[in-house]
């Protein structure tokens, strides 16, 4: 039994481990509202507990920035607006395991 346990807890914390180094993709981050016309873009995500938001500042910034240049601001989007907004989407345990992040970002001309 007590072999079980040593391969049991190396396992765990392999996924665990796993799990801290995962980044978020380009393709995690999408358009989720904002105005051409008030020069401004919102970009969201999910992430979990486990994600810990690595990756999001780069990639939230790089999908505002394609959004602005589609409506045809030269400069892309400078640095967010205000702090990422979460919204607990799947409850785990005694807390939040799945949130949806959002972030606004201004367009540059």
């Amino acid at each position: 039994m007590h072999k079980k346990m040593k391969v049991l807890s190396a396992t765990v914390f392999g996924l665990l481990l796993l799990a801290a180094c995962a980044t978020l993709d380009q393709s995690d981050f999408l358009r989720s509202g904002g105005s051409k016309d008030a020069g401004f873009v919102e970009i969201s995500w999910d992430q979990t507990r486990i994600d810990n938001g690595k990756g999001a500042s780069t990639g939230s910034l790089n999908e505002a920035s394609a959004a602005c240049r589609e409506w045809g601001f030269t400069g892309g989007a400078e640095q967010p607006m205000s702090q990422p907004e979460e919204r607990c989407v799947s409850l785990r345990g005694m807390g939040c395991g799945r949130f949806v992040m959002s972030q606004k970002f201004r367009c540059l001309r």
